[in-house]
């Protein structure tokens, strides 16, 4: 998982209660195994938590890798980000990292 606009520093988690917000942009690579529900569960998670954007990079072998995104639009609904036309998600959240914000890594198993 990476999550951008938090304090940059080595952790091996994020921990809401010590971070006191969640952030505004997630991006988790995820195994092609994980579950359809796992998936669901956490796109409502992530909603109910208050993150504006949501990527999922599916990474194949066999077949092209799979990039799913949700963000939260103007009217505050959490919903599918569609990709453009050159298959991205532009983000505007993650932008901010560039302007002095920074990024937290976790790289154990996220049981995902």
């Amino acid at each position: 998982m990476v999550a951008i606009d938090v304090a940059d520093e080595d952790r091996t988690s994020y921990d809401l209660i010590e971070e006191r917000r969640f952030p505004p942009f997630v991006l988790e690579v995820v195994s092609p195994t994980r579950s359809q529900r796992d998936g669901e569960e956490k796109v409502r998670a992530y909603d109910l938590l208050g993150a504006e954007e949501y990527v999922v990079f599916t990474p194949y072998l066999d077949k092209p890798s799979r990039l799913e995104g949700w963000q939260r639009g103007e009217s505050g609904r959490f919903g599918a980000w569609p990709l453009n036309e050159a298959g991205e998600l532009r983000s505007l959240s993650a932008e901010r990292l560039s302007e002095g914000g920074g990024a937290a890594h976790h790289g154990g198993d996220s049981g995902s």
